[in-house]
């Protein structure tokens, strides 16, 4: 079994994530992960449920991509890779989220939080 996620654990794929999201001039997305950031280096124990409430709904997380016509000067390939990383990124943090607050996608609990 492994061990329950810290909010240490946050902290790369948040940086990766605010890092992509400014790259692309995605200002609100990228404050949105800088602002988790900081929650999950302050140890922040509610922060399974801040990255959480970034996803599902209309323009939620899940619902941004890259491509030419919404991010100005970016290439098909190079706005492929960048939807790589970020459908990586949102997959990890999604998954930590949900196993940092003891539940499973979709909702069930799968004990108590420490």
């Amino acid at each position: 079994m492994n061990p329950r996620p810290t909010p240490d654990s946050f902290i790369a794929p948040l940086e990766a994530l605010a890092q992509l999201f400014e790259r692309h001039g995605r200002k609100r997305w990228g404050a949105w992960a800088r602002e988790q950031l900081s929650r999950a280096k302050r140890g922040d124990r509610a922060i399974g449920d801040w990255v959480l409430s970034g996803f599902g709904g209309m323009g939620s997380l899940s619902d941004e991509q890259f491509c030419p016509e919404n991010t100005p000067g970016l290439a098909r390939q190079a706005a492929d890779q960048s939807n790589r990383e970020l459908r990586r990124l949102l997959e990890r943090l999604y998954s930590l989220a949900h196993a940092f607050n003891g539940s499973v996608p979709g909702g069930a609990h799968t004990s108590s939080r420490p």
